[in-house]
Parts: C-alpha cells; structure tokens; sequence
C-alpha cells in the first residue's frame, strides 16, 4: 500500500505494521476519529501509581526509592524515579 511505504520513509521501524494501518483506516471509515480510548467494560484498575506509593512509605518512612520502584513496578528510567522520590516526600511532608 502506499500509505505503509510513506509511512515508513517517514518514521522508519517506529511505523506501524499494515495490519494496523488497515484496522485503523476502517475504524476511521465507520467514525471513529478520536485518538483517544473510549470506556471499556470489565473490571476496574484497582490501585494507581500514587496510592501504591503513599501505602508504602505510610508502612516504611525510610525506604529507598529503587525499593518503591521495584516494588510498584515502574520503569527504572530516571524521570520515574524523581517523579516518585518527590511523591514519597510528599507522603512524608503531610504525616507530620
């Protein structure tokens, strides 16, 4: 198709598959034109990322912040762990 070989002089491996560029393609034949997800049922996301956090520092004020990131499973990327560094301090600062 000639929209995948654009696709791909454009954004190289990071393009998406053909497979992918039709299901996309129909989906924007029937209406669907918002990037964003719709509602999905089933069950709930039951914890976010922040209230993980806020439990483990409430049980451990001294932890590390590679233990927290271990523990809650996000990326070890840099910007993950300042991100939670300074959400742990925020647990601390509002317990005393």
């Amino acid at each position: 198709m000639e929209i995948k070989e654009k696709m791909n002089a454009v954004y190289g491996n990071s393009s998406p598959s053909l497979k992918t560029i039709i299901y996309l393609f129909h989906e924007f034949k029937r209406g669907h034109t918002s990037v964003s997800d719709e509602e999905r049922s089933g069950r709930p996301i039951e914890v976010t990322t922040e209230e993980k956090i806020h439990r483990i520092v409430l049980n451990d004020r001294r932890i590390k912040v590679s233990e927290i990131v271990e523990m809650v499973g996000i990326s070890d990327y840099a910007p993950n762990q300042y991100w939670c560094k300074i959400y742990a301090y925020k647990v601390i600062y509002k317990m005393k």
